[in-house]
Order: C-alpha cells, then sequence, then structure tokens
C-alpha cells in the first residue's frame, strides 16, 4: 500500500532517459567506446546516430 503524498514505484522508462535502455528488450544499455551496446540482445546506438 502506498502511503498519502508517496508515488508508487514505477517500472516506466522516464522520458529523459529513454536511450539507456534496449529498444527491442528494454535491457539497460551498457556503454562501449562510442556505442550504447544491450548485453541482452546485441542491439546498440552509435554516438554518431542521432
Amino acid at each position: 500500500m502506498v502511503q498519502p503524498g508517496l508515488s508508487a514505484p514505477s517500472n516506466e522508462v522516464s522520458d529523459n532517459e529513454y536511450w539507456n535502455y534496449c529498444d527491442n528488450c528494454g535491457t539497460r544499455l551498457e556503454t562501449f567506446r562510442c556505442r550504447y551496446v544491450c548485453p541482452k540482445c546485441g542491439f546498440f546506438h552509435s554516438c554518431s546516430e542521432p
């Protein structure tokens, strides 16, 4: 039960942290040089991508 004035924990990713999570599986991405890489499925974002 959530006490008045406190919010329940959320599993949703906030709008300002979406790039830290994999587009495919939702796992938190790890940084490797100029890439964000998913340790679970191998998906990645390159620093040169918009």
